[in-house]
């Protein structure tokens, strides 16, 4: 009996048997172990972009907020000053108001005007005329000719151009529907630098209203006209065909205006453009009233600088 309990007693574990746990730690370590010589393989062999793509994942781009497209109806504007007649507005379908003379001088006072130390016409505020038209009215388009153009120091015409863009976003903020801007120098400076700035203008003026760009028929007709009338429509709200100096040929004799009509109406149609002339094109206003054209708009023309 004593010889079977020593025997019992001795029954225990054989040799080269593992417990669980043991076996656990084990795999551990070889997972460890591979990913290290993973990792470095992977580092030595990718480049540092897809290194990093596979091992922390795509960076998320942060969204850009793209400018608000506001829908521009078919007007037909004609010229008001502000300081006239309120009631004469009730007289027209729209109002075209012009901001500014080609020099700069601004038409009106405003809170903006006078902080950019810009030559106004005192006698006429912004605000209020602005609270008395548009209660006869049901839409008012601006002109606007922009100054950032005239710096050719980059850093000058940045900031001529913050300052172009505080004026229309004041413009829109008291009433009007769109300002429309006028002699952008498509023939002197690089596409890029005027898209740029009808870019800053629309991204100012966020929802405020439509921004609208004037182009002259020779710029719309030439053979780079397409990509600057399809660059353009990416960025503003609707595009005007200039025609305020096209009612004469070269050899200075009149053009007719069912004549001018025909000529551009490519561009008026495929591209929606809103014709645009002077109070001086009496003959192309009654044209346009006897064909009771859709859209058009008449702005008053600069007055003529004294030679």
């Amino acid at each position: 009996m004593a010889f079977m309990k020593r025997r019992y007693r001795r029954y225990g574990q054989r040799p080269g048997q593992y417990t669980p746990w043991v076996i656990l730690g084990v795999c551990l370590v070889v997972a460890v172990i591979l990913t290290l010589v993973t990792g470095a393989l992977l580092r030595r062999w990718l480049d540092d972009e897809t290194y990093q793509k596979l091992t922390q994942g795509t960076a998320q781009t942060p969204p850009v907020s793209e400018p608000v497209r506001v829908s521009v109806p078919n007007i037909n504007a004609y010229p008001f000053a502000l300081g006239d007649d309120p009631a004469d507005a009730r007289k027209v379908p729209a109002l075209s108001i012009s901001l500014n003379t080609p020099e700069g001088e601004m038409l009106y006072t405003s809170a903006v005007a006078e902080y950019l130390h810009l030559p106004c016409k005192e006698s006429v505020s912004l605000t209020e005329q602005m609270q008395a038209v548009s209660q006869q009215t049901a839409y008012i388009s601006g002109v606007f000719y922009p100054s950032a153009f005239a710096y050719e120091y980059e850093p000058l015409r940045y900031a001529a151009t913050a300052g172009d863009v505080a004026l229309v976003r004041e413009f829109l903020q008291a009433g009007a529907r769109d300002v429309l801007l006028l002699d952008l120098p498509f023939d002197t400076r690089p596409l890029n630098e005027i898209l740029s700035y009808v870019e800053a203008v629309k991204q100012g003026t966020s929802s405020l209203g439509a921004v609208g760009v004037a182009v002259p028929p020779e710029i719309a007709a030439s053979e780079t006209g397409w990509e600057i009338l399809g660059q353009l429509l990416t960025i503003c709200d609707f595009l005007a065909l200039d025609l305020s100096h096209s009612d004469v040929e070269a050899n200075g004799l009149p053009v007719a205006p069912a004549d001018l009509l025909r000529q551009y109406d490519y561009f008026l149609t495929q591209y929606a453009m809103r014709p645009l002339l002077s109070d001086r094109q009496t003959a192309l206003r009654e044209e346009l009233e006897l064909r009771m054209y859709g859209n058009y708009q008449i702005f008053t023309a600069p007055a003529t600088p004294m030679g």
